[in-house]
């Protein structure tokens, strides 16, 4: 009986490819040893091979069978009297062959269970099996074992195994889902030129990103701030028909408003929508302040009317619209930004109060600025005695 289909449809009966594993050379790693930044602890699981011995427990016969004695086997555990670990010792004695896709799936089991030690031993025991050898999706699976137990730094030395592999066998060669394993990582770290790094060799083999990637990338890239390049793979991600997440996209937006950058930003803002990609008071938000930074009155006028019965704006998008109306001695407009406050059940706070009101007296309009204060007053609002003094 031969292991399951692996990943991305690899057939379970394999080549038998003869590849060496390619570990980058260290001091005092020698055969069946791990490289020298590989995790050593690992999870403990309860495992009925501490009472009576693995060596007592039935061969497994299957693949469930055989996925069971690896679940439960603890990483660097020996078995007595035999001289290898719980994991080798449960694959060897398997009753049935073993292909590639079998050794990828208990690479991927470990990984789920975020078990890396694990991994690098079933790994190993690949290795050593005779018939099979590493190929793109064991290697990858590997390095996802890394990442999933939070050390990249394996999870690169994996990598420089499996191109040096690659140079002798295409059959190693990395796909997508090493490289966004890879860039996932580093993003996470904060190693975002390495992360970019990655990416550009991913692009440059000709393998296209996938969006878990391409988001990992803009992360990077948002992280570090290089902007320029950020926007380069949003125009790419969008031209491929991909949407980004809503916190990168809220991201962009925010720094838009940053570098009053308004026109970028509205072209975010109506591009996302276009994509599928719904707006919220925080897109709505951060547009408002991108307005208020390029002194565009007008824009955030409308941005108000098309927030209406869509979504409702909180007091700081208002207060960013007084703020925009009052430094463009739109007196009027920011009475009636204040009248919209009111009428939403916001409670305006002492900011917005002396924004409104000031913006009236110092266009001329004192009675108007008296209106303010009484609708204020009269909706419960205190209203700071150098504010009405301003108005008198």
């Amino acid at each position: 009986m031969s292991g399951q289909p692996g990943p991305s449809g690899q057939d379970s009966e394999g080549s038998g490819r003869a590849t060496p594993l390619g570990w980058v050379a260290q001091p005092g790693a020698g055969r069946g040893q791990l490289p020298a930044s590989a995790p050593v602890n690992a999870p403990v699981h309860a495992s009925p091979y501490d009472t009576e011995g693995l060596h007592g427990a039935r061969p497994a016969r299957d693949m469930d069978g055989l996925k069971a004695a690896i679940h439960v086997a603890r990483a660097g555990r020996m078995v007595p009297g035999r001289g290898v670990t719980e994991a080798r010792f449960a694959i060897e004695t398997a009753s049935f062959q073993l292909r590639e896709a079998a050794f990828t799936a208990l690479i991927n089991l470990c990984g789920r269970l975020r078990d890396a030690p694990k991994a690098f031993e079933v790994f190993e025991a690949m290795r050593d099996y005779g018939s099979v050898t590493p190929n793109t999706y064991t290697y990858s699976s590997l390095i996802s074992a890394c990442v999933s137990s939070g050390d990249w730094a394996a999870a690169m030395d994996v990598f420089a195994g499996m191109k040096e592999a690659a140079a002798r066998d295409a059959g190693c060669r990395p796909n997508e889902v090493t490289y966004s394993a890879l860039i996932t990582a580093c993003e996470r770290e904060g190693k975002s030129e390495i992360a970019m790094g990655l990416y550009d060799e991913m692009l440059g083999a000709g393998i296209l990103p996938d969006k878990v990637t391409f988001c990992s990338a803009l992360t990077a890239c948002l992280k570090s701030n290089m902007w320029e390049r950020a926007e380069e793979i949003v125009e790419d991600m969008h031209g491929r028909g991909m949407c980004a997440t809503s916190n990168i996209y809220l991201e962009l937006l925010q720094g838009y408003g940053r570098r009053a950058e308004w026109s970028k930003g509205l072209d975010l803002f109506l591009t996302m929508q276009m994509m599928g990609r719904d707006v919220d008071k925080h897109c709505c938000r951060a547009l408002m302040t991108a307005f208020e930074a390029g002194g565009r009155h007008q824009m955030a006028l409308q941005l108000l009317e098309a927030m209406e019965n869509k979504v409702a704006a909180d007091l700081p998008t208002y207060t960013s619209a007084l703020r925009t109306m009052a430094a463009a001695g739109r007196w009027r407009e920011a009475s009636g930004v204040m009248s919209l406050i009111l009428e939403s059940g916001l409670r305006p706070d002492e900011e917005a109060v002396g924004v409104a009101v000031r913006a009236c007296v110092e266009a001329g309009q004192k009675e108007e600025a008296r209106k303010v204060v009484a609708a204020l007053e009269a909706a419960g609002v205190v209203v700071g005695d150098d504010v009405k003094a301003s108005a008198e």
